[in-house]
């Protein structure tokens, strides 16, 4: 195929890519009508749901102040009246606690004040003070004799047997400590 033969080949293709484009550019205008009023009007819809969306996140704001405002008075008035009454109830307690230390002391001041009378008069009275040392021995020599009789009684009953044992032993045993010092129970 030489030069001419070639030409009008070569022409048929400009005009029928020409046309090809035509068709695509109507098309591409028809699709950009439909979109671009499609468009448009998705556009003004997000743009009014967004207006609606924003006034209601306000008003939804301004009810969230509003019911946290009324929590935290609540929450305020709760903790002052919770506050009022616990001092109250502390005051109670202290108030308590204060009479019952002064009755103690009161009574423990009158105990220790009639030991230390009886004491004086023990030791201004040697005669009543052997007296009851005396009363104190016999009823110890008595208790004693009664366990043994009874320990001896208990010969089959092993369990008795280590009570009066016990019981014996309390009573015969010297305190602990220093010769002739009183010692406190242990």
């Amino acid at each position: 195929m030489g030069e001419g033969a070639g030409e009008p080949v070569h022409g048929l293709e400009e005009a029928q890519f020409g046309f090809g484009l035509d068709a695509a550019g109507a098309r591409l205008q028809a699709l950009d009508g439909v979109v671009g009023d499609k468009g448009e009007k998705l556009v003004a819809a997000l743009e009014k749901h967004n207006a609606s969306f924003a006034a209601r996140a306000n008003v939804f704001e301004m009810a969230l102040d509003e019911k946290s405002g009324h929590f935290n008075d609540i929450v305020s008035q709760r903790t002052r009246e919770m506050i009022e009454t616990l001092g109250q109830r502390s005051k109670q307690i202290t108030e308590v606690i204060g009479n019952r230390s002064r009755e103690m002391s009161d009574a423990l001041e009158g105990h220790s004040q009639i030991l230390a009378d009886a004491l004086d008069a023990l030791v201004q009275h040697p005669d009543l003070l052997l007296h009851i040392a005396t009363i104190a021995c016999a009823r110890l020599n008595t208790t004693s004799a009664l366990l043994v009789e009874l320990q001896n009684q208990t010969t089959d009953q092993p369990r008795e047997q280590a009570l009066m044992r016990r019981i014996l032993g309390a009573l015969t045993a010297m305190p602990r400590g220093t010769r002739g010092n009183w010692v406190d129970h242990e």
